[in-house]
């Protein structure tokens, strides 16, 4: 593999890594700015997703595997009872 291929795949890595990241911090940032308070189970979901990612789409082609793997913890998102 030539230095080149190698560091346009470094900074792709990390350009993905660096936008998820950024959104989770987003995401913090408005459950702050809307509650008050720094609510720590969005990271819940976040990982609910790539657990089932690398669960059930172990061999699979990632592309097609995607969409299924963001809808799942929006369905549970939205299906869990909240508290009164």
């Amino acid at each position: 593999m030539s230095f080149t291929l190698q560091l346009f795949q470094f900074f792709v890595s990390g350009l993905t890594t660096g936008s998820t990241y950024a959104l989770i911090a987003i995401g913090f940032s408005i459950i702050h700015n809307a509650t008050g308070i720094v609510n720590f189970a969005q990271g819940e979901f976040v990982m609910l997703g790539g657990m089932f990612m690398v669960t059930f789409h172990p061999g699979s082609r990632r592309p097609r595997a995607v969409p299924v793997d963001e809808c799942v913890p929006a369905f549970v998102g939205r299906c869990r009872p909240t508290r009164a």
